[in-house]
């Protein structure tokens, strides 16, 4: 299925084929969860749920959202009726615009800041 990947090392965003559970774990460096869901339409963002375990140093945002993804991500769609994933609906240039790239010695200001504006 058309995916499209975001990978926090490189800071590329790219579409990729994957084929299942294994290439989509595979794709985000571990187990999957869903990181982001897209509104208005039925793509998700997976991460690997152990991302933050994992001592990251690359970290990921999509604008206007406040959760920081660790590691990297990759965009499906979703089968409404059944859940399944599907191939991605939303086109890479849009992704390309929406990403935003945090490295670990940003994380600690982004919180800072978080925090400051949710009191």
């Amino acid at each position: 299925m058309k995916a499209i990947k975001i990978d926090a090392v490189k800071r590329r965003v790219t579409e990729v084929e994957v084929s299942g559970l294994a290439d989509m774990q595979k794709a985000v460096g571990g187990n999957i969860e869903i990181g982001h869901w897209f509104p208005g339409c039925p793509d998700v963002i997976y991460v690997d749920e152990e991302g933050l375990l994992k001592n990251p140093e690359h970290f990921f945002l999509i604008e206007h959202e406040t959760e920081l993804l660790a590691g990297n991500g990759l965009i499906v769609g979703t089968n409404l009726l059944t859940g399944a994933p599907v191939n991605c609906t939303t086109p890479i240039e849009y992704i390309k615009k929406q990403v935003r790239w945090v490295d670990k010695n940003t994380v600690g200001l982004y919180m800072a800041l978080r925090q400051q504006s949710s009191n």
